[in-house]
């Protein structure tokens, strides 16, 4: 993700295996707007998705609503 000057956000998903490269502008970092980038990215492929991985960050910490929409697991590290 990339913040400058309150300009928003870019929220960028990779999915390894296919290379399949997602990103989105966002508002703000924060983390409803980073959850709801996410869902709107991958709602599509819901079916073919079993578990997103993360970083640590803060704009993670609202994963359970990904989770829930998704009906998918999240990794993030300790």
């Amino acid at each position: 993700m990339l913040v400058k000057h309150d300009t928003g956000a870019i929220v960028s998903l990779l999915e390894r295996k296919s290379s399949l490269y997602l990103i989105r502008k966002v508002p703000s970092i924060s983390a409803a707007d980073v959850g709801v980038a996410m869902v709107g990215m991958l709602l599509r492929y819901r079916s073919h998705i079993h578990t997103i991985a993360a970083d640590n960050c803060g704009e993670f910490c609202g994963h359970e609503q990904v989770v829930e929409k998704l009906k998918t697991d999240i990794g993030i590290p300790p």
